[in-house]
């Protein structure tokens, strides 16, 4: 398998039927920020064979054990995607992503805090919202991209729903981020500047190139794939991003009430 990106675009190309299966596949296309291209390409050669998980961008080479689930391979995936797009001076997101003329709004929140399904009604509710993407965003300066398709579950997780995003925007000039969670506890939301921020607990943002992670039963230590260079360096251009958003809100609520607010400020002059 091969990897390039050239900030407009993330391609991969698959080099067998094993990976032209994995790549082909519905759920690896909510989870990142891709396209499959026919042609061979030149950049990070990914390998999957034998037992070994790691990246070195050193050599341009990555590894993936052949003997992971399709879903222990796709995380595997997505840290080797976020360590390359970052030694490209890109920042990759565990976010969902909206825009409205030349407004952007980053969403950020756990499993199941209703990034998705909030990113699809607000578009619902005024179509003039693009989805760019609503679990893997790579910014940069000459371009923004997305996960390729939203998958929307039933409340009993017995059907899904899988809808195509935008998945790519020119630049940014303002935007917002909401640190968000869909409920119907209570309705508030507070204004944050960058410090208080990041006192707050952001494994969620951070969970596939900082924190340890666990698939299944099976615990992953980070930095036996990747060095702690890319852990600081990741923190450092997280931060940037943060202190140049027009405005952090954490803001929690039903789906209805967290729509009107944030359609509000969107549409303010």
């Amino acid at each position: 398998m091969k990897l390039s990106y050239n900030y407009k675009s993330l391609e991969l190309y698959s080099e067998n039927n094993f990976e032209k299966k994995i790549l082909s596949s519905k759920y690896l296309k909510t989870k990142l920020a891709y396209t499959i291209v026919n042609n061979p390409i030149n950049g990070l050669k990914v390998i999957i064979k034998g037992n070994r998980c790691a990246v070195n961008l050193d050599e341009n080479k990555a590894f993936i054990s052949e003997y992971l689930s399709k879903n222990q391979m796709g995380y595997m995936l997505r840290i080797i995607i976020d360590s390359y797009v970052l030694s490209k001076n890109a920042l990759p997101l565990h976010s969902s992503m909206i825009s409205i003329d030349s407004k952007s709004g980053f969403f950020f929140g756990g499993t199941n805090c209703g990034k998705t399904i909030f990113s699809n009604y607000i578009k619902n509710y005024n179509s003039g919202y693009k989805i760019i993407g609503d679990d893997h965003v790579i910014v940069a300066n000459k371009g923004i991209v997305g996960n390729r398709l939203s998958r929307i579950r039933s409340i009993d997780n017995e059907s899904e729903l899988y809808l195509k995003n935008s998945q790519y925007l020119n630049s940014i000039k303002k935007y917002f981020i909401f640190d968000i969670d869909i409920n119907d506890k209570i309705n508030n939301y507070k204004i944050l500047n960058s410090d208080e921020y990041m006192e707050n607990d952001l494994s969620y943002v951070l969970k596939y190139l900082v924190y340890d992670f666990d698939i299944g039963q099976e615990v992953f230590k980070i930095n036996e794939f990747i060095d702690y260079e890319v852990n600081l360096k990741y923190l450092l251009e997280l931060r940037k991003f943060i202190d140049r958003a027009n405005a952090i809100i954490k803001i929690r609520g039903s789906i209805e009430y967290v729509t009107k607010f944030i359609n509000s400020i969107f549409i303010s002059k």
